[in-house]
């Protein structure tokens, strides 16, 4: 990943240990500056500007940046609804589904 501060390429792990706070006390990206007030939502944020796809689909080789991505991916494509309502045997992808 690209770092515009050096100038230079670094591997993700390096690049999400660079982390800038702003004036506020907020996680601020060098990429397209949006500010996360917490370090993990800045860390799955810099995920978004980078190549790494952490986030393996257990049913396929597909690789995704985030967990809602790979989620996503499963409910569209694999058509996965591992919640059944005893009641009125709908399917669900979430369990809040079934409330």
């Amino acid at each position: 990943m690209y770092c515009p501060s050096t100038g230079k390429s670094r591997p993700l792990n390096q690049f999400i240990s660079l982390r800038v706070l702003s004036s506020d006390g907020k996680f601020l990206c060098p990429e397209c500056g949006q500010k996360c007030k917490h370090q993990t939502s800045f860390d799955m944020h810099m995920l978004l500007h980078s190549d790494a796809r952490p986030f393996p689909c257990h049913y396929c080789e597909e690789s995704f940046r985030s967990n809602g991505e790979m989620n996503r991916h499963i409910r569209l494509v694999h058509k996965l609804q591992p919640y059944v309502c005893h009641t009125c045997g709908m399917d669900f992808f979430l369990k809040s589904g079934l409330k």
